[in-house]
């Protein structure tokens, strides 16, 4: 008698662990067609570019706090208050423990090293730039305005590192105590002579008092420094401030009725004009009373003529 039967046609556990094996192997084999490697070095690149990035912000911090570069990565360290990135121990070789850090001539230079491109990644303050470049940043040649840029494979992509203009702080201005008397002649009232520093920090003014003082603070600078009035003549004088000081007292000479910056015939003239005239006087003229005192007398044609030739500006 025959007996009829119908194979089993389901997988054995040994056919599909031979199934699981091949596929691995597969899976291996396209593994190491995508180039893991060069995957991994482009994470480990954009990662040192993203450090850097960070400690460039932090130079620019401590320049504007402390208006000069760190000597040492520890410096910096220490001023952030944290531990600053390290870079990848895959190019522990080239840079050792830390990024590469130096400074010459107030400048400051730091670096890594991009294993996707076998150079430097190199960022320089005196350009404010990175460069990519096989040249060692540490040599005290390297000029990054006229450095060899290396350039990058076709298709590759430089990770991107944008520099932070350093804002240094600027110096606190110093001011100095200057002050002094000024006697305006014929007059009892010493007040309203105008004094006036100008130089290279700015044009500083001050205004006598009654008693003939004035007094100011500016800064330390080169000054050409000026004491003037209506009706008199401007005398001026040059000085370095560079502590407090008090200028020597002097006296301003009245006359110039005219206000030419001369005392001569036309002043006299002026005052001769109105001569006898008080304030209240019709057609009055404040400018033939050179010593206010609201009366046109023979006190100002005296001042005028006393003066008579003088041209401003007189030696302070």
């Amino acid at each position: 008698m025959v007996e009829n039967y119908k194979k089993d046609t389901a997988f054995t556990l040994i056919e599909l662990l031979v199934v699981i094996a091949v596929l691995g192997v597969i899976a291996a084999v396209f593994f190491v067609l995508v180039d893991p490697l060069g995957t991994q070095q482009k994470g480990r690149d954009s990662k040192q570019a993203a450090d850097l990035n960070q400690d460039v912000v932090i130079l620019s911090a401590y320049y504007s706090s402390k208006g000069e570069y760190p000597t040492t990565l520890t410096e910096l360290e220490t001023f952030n208050g944290r531990t600053l990135p390290i870079p990848p121990e895959s190019v522990s070789e080239v840079l050792g423990a830390s990024y590469g850090y130096f400074t010459d001539s107030g400048e400051a230079r730091l670096w890594g090293y991009l294993e996707q491109h076998d150079a430097y990644l190199v960022f320089d303050s005196s350009c404010n730039t990175f460069v990519v470049t096989h040249n060692d940043p540490a040599g005290l040649g390297f000029d990054c305005g006229t450095e060899d840029v290396y350039p990058l494979s076709p298709g590759a992509v430089l990770p991107t590192a944008t520099p932070v203009v350093p804002t240094p702080t600027p110096e606190p201005i110093v001011y100095y105590h200057v002050s002094g008397y000024i006697d305006v002649q014929g007059r009892a009232n010493d007040s309203g002579v105008t004094v006036t520093f100008t130089g290279t920090p700015g044009t500083f003014t001050a205004t006598t008092v009654s008693s003939a003082a004035w007094s100011i603070d500016v800064p330390a600078g080169d000054y050409t420094i000026t004491a003037d009035k209506p009706l008199y003549l401007l005398m001026q004088r040059t000085d370095t401030i560079s502590a407090d000081a008090t200028l020597p007292t002097k006296t301003l000479y009245g006359g110039d009725a005219t206000n030419d910056g001369t005392v001569n015939t036309d002043d006299t003239n002026l005052i001769n004009t109105h001569f006898g005239e008080t304030c209240s006087s019709p057609g009055w003229d404040p400018n033939a009373d050179v010593n206010g005192d609201c009366n046109i007398n023979i006190q100002d044609l005296a001042l005028a003529g006393g003066n008579n030739g003088k041209v401003e500006p007189l030696v302070w």
